[in-house]
Parts: structure tokens; sequence; C-alpha cells
């Protein structure tokens, strides 16, 4: 895949999770759902997971959790587009870990030690681009 899109609107209220799930010690981590324009990740809901990695440094989350998500954010209309983690102990670059872990047009956030949120869009060969990020103010759909 080419890497094409700039830009990640995040909802203000799934912004706000991301924030507030900084500075606890262990990773934390979820999912990202909402639409995917040729322009944009439009992430309208961050769900937080349990964390079910051994090491406090990394994140896993259990695919049957997952795929049940997904199937109930999809029956709303959204699509998963990508996931969410903490770096407690760094800032919010994109480690090697977690290069190596994303699929193609895969979305990570990233909340960094400091509180720091960046957005990356993976590619088919473990690189990735940096996203602009966007908050979107205004009421959620319904």
């Amino acid at each position: 895949m080419k890497l094409g899109r700039g830009l990640c609107r995040i909802h203000v209220s799934a912004q706000r999770l991301l924030q507030g799930a900084r500075n606890t010690g262990a990773e934390r981590c979820g999912l990202l759902f909402g639409k995917l324009t040729n322009a944009a990740f439009q992430v309208s809901v961050a769900l937080e997971l349990d964390n079910r990695a051994l090491q406090s440094d990394c994140f896993r989350m259990d695919p049957a959790e997952m795929a049940g998500h997904a199937r109930r954010q999809r029956a709303s209309g959204l699509d998963l587009l990508g996931a969410w983690h903490t770096h407690p102990k760094e800032d919010a670059g994109l480690s090697a870990h977690d290069r190596g872990g994303a699929p193609d047009g895969w979305l990570s956030l990233i909340v960094g030690s400091g509180g720091e949120l960046r957005a990356f869009e993976h590619g088919a060969t473990g690189d990735a681009r940096e996203l602009e990020l966007d908050v979107d103010q205004a009421p959620r759909p319904q």
C-alpha cells in the first residue's frame, strides 16, 4: 500500500480517553473505530481493552475480545481503523515492536509519557508515516 493519508481527525471524546490513559506504569491499549476516507482516518470511538502482555513495556490484546468489539461497532456503521496504546516511560514515537506488529493500512495512536499524542499509518513493509492530528469538537453522531 502506498502511504497516502495525511490526516487523522479524532473526536474530542476519544481524544479525552486517550489523554487520560497516560502515566499508569504499564502500557494501556485499545481499539479505534470510525470512518476511513482517501484523505483521513476519522476516529469517533476509542475503546480500552485489557492489556494481556506479560511485560509492562508492550501490549497485547485478546483476539476474541477485539473481534467482538469490531462486530458491535460494525453493526453501528463504524470500521475498525487501528489501535491505540501508551508509552508510560517514553515519548509517543513508534518503537521497533510497534512497527513490526501492525498490518498494512493500520492506524496507531500513541500516548507518550508526557501526554503527547501522535498518529501513524502503517505500510506493508514495516514503514509508517506520521499523520497530522486534528481534534473534532462537534457532537458525536448517534
